[in-house]
């Protein structure tokens, strides 16, 4: 019999400390698109023991070994400008996205290795590969396609958003 997996939970929330004292946690954009148009929801919180433990999170998570770093692939061959081109070009064309290839991905940093910039020389040598979806082990996932398919369908939005 296989044991049930714990599902993977996840919030994408926004989190603010304000002069140490005020902290908001919520969904809210801060741009129009939120103001106008998005039904958002938040906490603002005055308290200076919870902005404080809200600031510590946030600045553990900022930490390199708890972040990933969005940088470009090693394309080999010579490869990167004409797959940037041919990528970006393919974000022009409507409804669907026919370019498989994308130039960045995400990286994490190897344990015991040493934090570096992006471009850095070591940069490669520091961190590993985890994917365009980190923590998802199979492209074929339903979270991966789903994001794929939002992306690749609707692509026509991006010029509104």
């Amino acid at each position: 019999m296989e044991l049930q997996k714990e599902p993977y939970i996840c919030l994408h929330a926004k989190s603010l400390v304000v002069d140490d004292e005020i902290a908001f946690i919520g969904s809210y954009n801060l741009d129009p698109r939120s103001e106008n148009i998005n039904t958002e929801v938040g906490l603002v919180v005055y308290d200076r023991r919870f902005a404080k433990r809200l600031k510590d999170n946030i600045k553990n998570d900022m930490e390199p070994q708890n972040s990933w770093v969005i940088g470009k692939k090693k394309i080999p061959l010579g490869m990167t400008k004409p797959n940037v081109v041919v990528g970006e070009l393919s974000s022009f064309i409507p409804l669907v996205d026919p370019w498989p290839i994308r130039y960045t991905t995400s990286f994490e940093l190897i344990e015991g290795k040493q934090f570096v910039d992006l471009g850095h020389k070591d940069f490669y040598d520091n961190y590993r590969y985890v994917g365009n979806f980190p923590q998802v082990k199979e492209m074929g996932s339903s979270k991966a396609i789903g994001a794929s398919t939002v992306k690749g369908f609707f692509s026509f939005v991006k010029p509104l958003l």
